[in-house]
């Protein structure tokens, strides 16, 4: 069980019409809360597809703790996702083969 769900974050406390408390900005339980709540429920923008202009570019960033990547497939679209560790070298053109073969 969550700690916020033993013990529910109180955000009334925490934000006051003149101050906000500093645990907002450093508590990881207040964190994870954010990412469960925010974050992992909808679309989060990674990035814009004119950076990755040609098939096989690709972009990755990282939303809370999760990797995404951004790629650009043959056909030219666009496709985003989360992001799996690759131990092949990005500059391999194998890499780049299976990585937009894929899409």
């Amino acid at each position: 069980m969550r700690q916020t769900e033993v013990n529910p974050i109180q955000y009334n406390t925490l934000v006051q019409n003149d101050r906000v408390h500093t645990s907002l900005y450093t508590d990881p339980h207040i964190f994870t809360d954010e990412l469960e709540k925010i974050f992992y429920h909808g679309w989060v923008f990674i990035g814009h597809d004119s950076e990755v202009p040609q098939p096989g570019d690709f972009i990755t960033r990282h939303v809370g703790t999760q990797p995404m990547i951004m790629v650009r497939g043959k056909d030219h679209t666009v496709s985003q996702g989360m992001a799996k560790i690759i131990a092949l070298k990005q500059t391999e053109p194998a890499f780049h083969e299976a990585l937009v073969g894929t899409l």
